[in-house]
């Protein structure tokens, strides 16, 4: 009996301690209010304050003597603390003093620590209540109205004819005007301080979070950091001021958008003046005449060729001739058809080919072309060229001279464009001997430039080429400052001063096939 005293005692101490400090069982409920910095002196109008969502979104916005600092970002509340965690990461903290005052804990730019947050009106700099908002003031967001939170100032009711831009703005659906259609794209903007954009393209896109207004701009902040912004034109349109997806700057969204499905008038007949028709083969592109019943029709034209390498047809009924030949193009339009016929005949020639398409010669042989052009009637000009004319080359006539050997292409081209060619190889053998010219070497030292020789010969479209440096002649009238070995030129002995010397290299085969290679200067150092 005397122990449940005692605990009956201190249960009823314990009751009283917690009615003393005022905390509550239950975490306190913010969502939807606004409180206001109850230490400034300006009114609740400029007052800093900050706004909560049903959503877990804030906006906060901090007033100082140069301007005003906007956060946004989401709130949590555990037992008497409220926790606002900004978009950026870092942290602001209030503690609840009782449902309609907040205690703030940390030190903002304008707002300090200790100082009080309150949903009561705020008495302004001169005594009594604060001014009531007039058309074109921003009140501020109370509990059940749409909280506005802007960034930067906000501007003062004026008095006169001066007009709110936002006067009869709606929180609801605006859709956009300038895509139109069944489905456009629309922003619906809450007054609990959250939107939703849906934009459609080819696929649609939801964008959510909370926005702001300053003047007669509203800014959509997005959950992911980005931001949209929206000019109000009047209360009932907003002008898109930045692209999102399918939806570009300078777009009008509104709210009052009604969508009327098109009338339907559907095609009664199809004719055209002709059944027949042709072309000359790259004639430029012509319309194809058709009728279309009634005129006003809202039944597409579509266009089909059989055969589009004889004629094409755009979506336009824009005609191209390409290549000879005939085919046919159906019309339709609704339920209607039409097929017409279609030739593409031959303007110039419809083919090139040389009487003979390869031939052999030596150096210096010449070789005449004799294209055929088909058919006989069309223009009978060809243009010659050959694609390497160190090997052999054409004039306009189609002469051929062989020039160095191996093999290479002539073609003929007609005035339409046509081509064909001819193989030509040449046939015989040469030697080439390369060294690189200015090159500077140290006297005495055996410093070596490397020498290349080689003959080739090309018979029965064969090429072989044998290395023959090892039997080349080395001239020059320095024997004793330049040398040659194993196919290189070496810096063999002393120069009195530095000085160009000439040196030159000859072959031969000991008959008819000789040859006495360029002169090249090597620098000999000192």
């Amino acid at each position: 009996m005397k122990y449940k005293k005692i605990f009956c005692f201190l249960a009823v101490c314990a009751l009283l301690l917690g009615a003393c400090t005022g905390k509550k069982g239950t975490a306190f409920d913010p969502s939807s209010l606004t409180y206001y910095n109850t230490v400034e002196e300006f009114g609740n109008n400029d007052h800093s304050r900050v706004w909560f969502g049903k959503d877990g979104s804030f906006v906060l916005r901090d007033n100082y003597n140069g301007g005003t600092y906007e956060y946004s970002g989401k709130w949590t509340v555990s037992e008497n603390v409220l926790t606002l965690t900004v978009n950026d990461g870092s942290k602001i903290l209030f503690e609840f003093k009782d449902a309609d005052n907040l205690i703030l804990r940390s030190n903002l730019v304008g707002s300090k620590s200790d100082q009080i947050f309150s949903t009561n009106e705020i008495k302004g700099p001169t005594g009594g209540s604060a001014p009531s908002p007039t058309s074109g003031s921003d009140p501020g967001p109370t509990s059940g109205t749409d909280p506005k939170p802007t960034s930067g100032t906000d501007p003062k009711p004026t008095s006169g004819t001066e007009k709110d831009p936002m006067e009869g703005f709606t929180y609801t659906n605006y859709y956009n005007l300038t895509q139109g259609g069944k489905e456009p794209s629309n922003v619906e903007i809450r007054s609990d301080g959250s939107f939703t954009f849906i934009e459609r393209d080819v696929y649609v896109n939801e964008y959510n979070g909370t926005y702001t207004r300053k003047g007669d701009t509203i800014y959509l902040n997005y959950i992911n950091g980005k931001t949209v912004e929206f000019l109000v034109k009047n209360g009932k349109e907003m002008i898109l001021q930045n692209d999102v997806g399918s939806c570009a700057t300078g777009d009008v969204f509104s709210w009052e958008y009604h969508y009327t499905e098109p009338t339907t008038i559907p095609c009664t007949g199809l004719s055209s003046p002709y059944t027949y028709f042709w072309a000359m083969a790259g004639t430029a592109p012509w319309k194809l005449n058709v009728t279309v019943t009634p005129a006003n029709t809202t039944d597409k034209l579509y266009y089909k060729s059989e055969d589009e390498s004889v004629v094409k047809i755009d979506e336009n009924g824009y005609v191209s001739a390409l290549n000879p030949g005939t085919t046919k193009i159906h019309i339709t339009c609704g339920s209607q058809s039409l097929t017409l016929g279609f030739e593409t005949r031959s303007k110039g020639a419809t083919d090139v080919y040389f009487k003979t398409g390869a031939f052999r010669g030596y150096p210096s042989a010449t070789i005449q072309l004799e294209p055929v052009v088909v058919p006989s009637t069309a223009p009978q000009k060809v243009y010659y060229k050959s694609d390497d004319p160190s090997i052999a080359k054409v004039d306009s006539n189609g002469k051929v001279t062989c020039v160095d050997i191996g093999a290479v292409k002539i073609y003929a081209t007609t005035e339409n464009g046509l081509s064909t060619y001819a193989n030509i190889y040449v046939e015989g053998e040469k030697v080439t001997i390369e060294m690189e010219n200015n090159v500077s070497v140290k006297a005495g030292s055996y410093q070596t430039i490397p020498v290349k020789a080689f003959h080739y010969s090309y018979y029965d479209m064969h090429l072989n080429a044998e290395d023959i440096h090892h039997e080349i002649e080395f001239h020059t009238a320095y024997t004793s400052a330049l040398g040659y070995s194993g196919g290189t030129v070496q810096a063999i002995g002393a120069v009195y001063d530095t000085v160009d010397i000439p040196v030159y290299f000859t072959w031969s085969d000991g008959s008819s096939l000789s040859v006495t290679s360029d002169t090249f200067i090597v620098h000999v150092v000192k």
